[in-house]
């Protein structure tokens, strides 16, 4: 997501609408996680999180999610098999 980052004109101060067509389906996702991993809550939810995702990106969202599962408590809604195998308790509906 730092390369993501550092492609903005301006960086973190870029100012993009969320109808905007200068973004792909990808990069509104990106965004919409960044948005969530920069306040830094201690729960956070994602609803299907990797599906607009290159694979780099999801493993990359993956392991950072990883890293944090043990100060924050993760809830995600997902049929990604990579996630899954991360999760500590599955819930199938």
């Amino acid at each position: 997501m730092k390369d993501f980052i550092n492609e903005l004109d301006n960086g973190l101060e870029s100012i993009m609408y969320e109808k905007s067509s200068n973004v792909s389906g990808g990069e509104k996702q990106k965004i919409s996680i960044l948005k969530v991993l920069l306040k830094q809550p201690d729960v956070m939810i994602f609803d299907e999180p990797t599906s607009a995702l290159d694979s780099e990106s999801a493993y990359n969202f993956i392991s950072h999610l990883m890293s944090l599962k043990k100060e924050k408590l993760i809830i995600l809604v997902t049929h990604d098999e990579e996630i899954k195998k991360n999760a500590d308790v599955i819930i199938a509906l």
